[in-house]
C-alpha cells in the first residue's frame, strides 16, 4: 500500500469491516518475517516493532487486543528469535505481541531449548508444567 503510517494503516483497514485488520496485520507479519532485512538490519525489526505497538494500541478493548496479538503470534511460530550478523536475540515484534497477549516474553536460552512444533505454545505453559512429576 505503501503507506508508512501505522495508526493511518490501522483505522483504514477497521474503517473496511469484517476481518480485514486482522489479515492486513497478519500479512504484513508474514511480510516482515520473510524480508531479508530483517536478519541484516536491527532498524528493520525495531521498525516493525513499533508498527506492531501502533496497531495494538489502535485496539480499544483489552480482551480483542489480546485474541489479535495471539493470532498474530502463531505467524512467528519458529521464527521468534533474530540473528543479526553474530548475535541472537527475540525478535523485538515478537516482544510486543507477547505483552499484548498477556504472556511472558521468553528469554534466547528458552526459545533455543524449546521444540520447533513448541514454539509459540511455550508460553502458555504453567510453571508446574515443567515440575518433574514423581
Amino acid at each position: 500500500q505503501g503507506c508508512e503510517n501505522a495508526r493511518l494503516l490501522a483505522r483504514c483497514w477497521k474503517d473496511l469491516g469484517g476481518e480485514v485488520f486482522l489479515e492486513e496485520c497478519r500479512a504484513a507479519s508474514i511480510e516482515y518475517l520473510d524480508s531479508p532485512a530483517r536478519t541484516k538490519v536491527k532498524r528493520s525489526s525495531q521498525r516493525f516493532a513499533g508498527t506492531i505497538r501502533a496497531w495494538g494500541r489502535s485496539i480499544k478493548s483489552g480482551r480483542q487486543r489480546k485474541v489479535w496479538a495471539q493470532s498474530l503470534l502463531e505467524s512467528f511460530a519458529g521464527r521468534e528469535l533474530l540473528v543479526v550478523g553474530r548475535k541472537t536475540s527475540v525478535d523485538p515484534a515478537f516482544a510486543v505481541l507477547c505483552g499484548f497477549a498477556g504472556r511472558p516474553v521468553p528469554t534466547v536460552a528458552e526459545l533455543e531449548a524449546a521444540p520447533a512444533s513448541d514454539s509459540v505454545s511455550w508460553s502458555d505453559h504453567r510453571p508446574g508444567r515443567f515440575a518433574t512429576v514423581d
